[in-house]
Formats: structure tokens, sequence, C-alpha cells
């Protein structure tokens, strides 16, 4: 399909987004670069960058993208529950030979002060890794740490190429579909709007997932574009995911066999259900025996996102006021409640964890 080249020269230009439906992308046809790879990606919506004449197999790549699992978790005492279960399940159905913790200096916990850190620790081929704050980027100011995370995933996948994902990104199957082809960089859809409304409309490609080789030249045509950066807080007004999740959707429809290439998947790739009350409630919300609800999730979904940012606020309305903050997502509700979530959380939640968790309980009451 013919791809229509945009301009890309400045933040103000892209405040008003205009977001097109995903089948628009989506390849159709059987002879070009997307039907000539070794092998079908499950989720593939389209590659961008390569000529129809491409054939994947045939064209020069780097090395394959290694077994590297990145992770950028948060530090002293807001890594939680949440984010040792995100780890876990990445370590579990990926199964890297490295897992690297980039932690900002100044942020690791001391051993015996965050139970969830120090099981973080305990799962294999994880390595910490002491990197630097990151205060700012060609001159422009970073305010806010997402926006530091940002920047350090595509520092670290330019350097060792691998896998980044979000501490909030919840691994469902194995990434080995995504990693045994001549891909040279996977991003996934984030749907635009709610859950359940239709036709799915992009809201751009979100960076809670990278799988990328290293030296990968979207990774530098993207880090470059941090010359126009300009971030905000979160709702500290403008567009706070301009950088994360809009550009790099514009930047890949822009893109030229000569500049980058990466293919895409759908949104049912890594980022459904959404952030919404109906998409959270799919998620958390309880199940009966006599009226079971079904898996809000695809068969061969990759992962998905639990949308840390907005949980919080939102997870209230997702139980039925059952639960009022996201901190009462641990291990009890896992065990007490039936969501389709919990049953996913239950597969991690083995019985030395437990022994280990209620020790800790039991001491901390002491103390």
């Amino acid at each position: 399909m013919a791809i229509r080249r945009l301009s890309i020269s400045s933040h103000s230009q892209q405040q008003q987004q205009q977001h097109l439906p995903q089948d628009d992308f989506r390849s159709t046809t059987t002879t070009n670069h997307t039907a000539t790879s070794s092998h079908q990606i499950p989720f593939l919506l389209n590659r961008f960058g390569y000529t129809d004449e491409s054939n994947l197999s045939e064209l020069p790549s780097n090395d394959p993208i290694p077994s590297i699992l990145h992770i950028v978790p948060p530090g002293k005492n807001v890594f939680s529950y949440l984010q040792w279960l995100s780890i876990k399940s990445a370590i579990t159905k990926i199964s890297p030979q490295r897992t690297m913790a980039h932690m900002i200096k100044g942020t690791i916990p001391e051993p015996g002060t965050n139970f969830w850190w120090d099981e973080m620790l305990r799962l294999p081929s994880v390595e910490i890794h002491e990197t630097e704050d990151r205060t700012s980027i060609f001159g422009n100011p970073i305010l806010d740490i997402s926006h530091k995370t940002d920047v350090i995933r595509l520092e670290m996948l330019q350097r060792f190429g691998g896998i980044y994902l979000d501490t909030d990104i919840l691994v469902l199957n194995s990434f080995d579909e995504l990693l045994k082809g001549s891909e040279e960089m996977v991003m996934g859809i984030e749907k635009a709007d709610g859950t359940l409304l239709h036709p799915t409309l992009v809201n751009g490609l979100c960076n809670a997932v990278i799988v990328a080789q290293r030296g990968a030249k979207f990774l530098d045509v993207w880090y470059d574009s941090y010359r126009t950066f300009e971030g905000q807080p979160f709702r500290g007004g403008g567009i706070w995911n301009y950088h994360s999740v809009i550009l790099p959707w514009a930047l890949a429809k822009n893109a030229t066999s000569s500049q980058a290439h990466i293919t895409v998947l759908d949104h049912h790739s890594f980022f459904m259900p959404l952030w919404d009350d109906p998409g959270l409630k799919q998620v958390h919300g309880t199940l009966t025996e006599t009226d079971p609800e079904p898996s809000p999730f695809k068969p061969n979904q990759f992962a998905y996102h639990m949308w840390h940012h907005l949980l919080d606020e939102r997870i209230s309305i997702a139980t039925d006021d059952l639960l009022l903050s996201a901190n009462q997502l641990g291990p009890e509700d896992a065990l007490n409640r039936k969501s389709h979530f919990n049953l996913i959380a239950r597969e991690y939640l083995s019985d030395s964890v437990l022994d280990r968790f209620n020790d800790w309980k039991s001491k901390s009451k002491l103390d």
C-alpha cells in the first residue's frame, strides 16, 4: 500500500491530532514485503519503511534481536507488587538470557526495606545497572520521571538491543515470534477513544513495549526527534505522550527504506483492553461461578498494559468499590477474589513467595 509522506517539523503542528482508522494501514496484499518474510507474526498490521519489492529475509540486517529484557523500575518505596508481577511474568514467559534493570542513581532500595524489590532480586537473570538521572536532552529540560525513562529506554536499546517493557506490562505469552524473524524493530498500536468503540482509531505507537535490534535506524530517528522535546508532567498541560506515543506513529508512517524500518502490530498485541472504565472492569471486575465472563485477552495476545498512571483512580469503579486503591491489588486480593487479572496473578504466587510475604507481614506488624 502507498504510505502518505508526512511533515514532522514541530511539536506545535501536532497539537490537533487526527485519529485515523487502524484498518486504513493494514496490509492486504499477498505479494509485497508483508508476505515475503520468513514467517507471519500474530497481529501484524504492516511493515513501514520497506519498498514493495523488498524481501524481508534478503534485506541487510544487523545482529538478530538479542534475548535481553530491559526494564526501568521505580525505586525506593514506589516499587510494588504490580511491578514485581510484571517482571515475574516477563521473565517466565520470555525467558530472557539477561534482564537488565536500569536504575537511576540513588533510587535503589536498601536490602530489607521493600519486600517486592527483594523478591525481584530473587528472579533469574536479573542484573542491576545504575544510570545517571536524565535532566535534559539536547538542552531541553526533562521534568517528569516518565519522560526520563522514555529517554533511558531508547538509549539502552540503541546500545544493547532487545526487549524493553514498562513495569506495568503483564506478559501473557512468549515473544519468540517477535525475535525469530528478520524484524529490525517492533511496536504496537495504542487504540484511541474507548475499549468498546468501533472502528478502531489509532492514538499512536505506545513505547511501553519496544522490541529492537541493536542499532535499529528507527531508534536513531526517534531519539533525534527529541531535539523538539517540550515535555510536560502528566496532566501538566500540552500533549504529555507526544514523543512516546504520537510521534513514533508519525515517524512510522513517514518511514522510507533508506531511513528506518519498523514492524507495527495492531491494538490487540499489547494494549487491550484500554484504561477506560469498561476496559478496567473487564480485567479487574469480580467474576462469579454462575455468570463467568469471557476473557478480555486474545488467546495469543503477547501482553497487557496495566495502565498504572490511571489505575489507582479507576480501580474502585472497576471493582464496584471493593477496592479503593491500586495498592489493594495484592496477594490477598488475588487469592480471595476472582477476576481475570487475579487468575493470571495466581500463577506467579508460589507457596514460597506467599510464605515469605506472610513472614514479612508478621514482622512488619511487630515492628
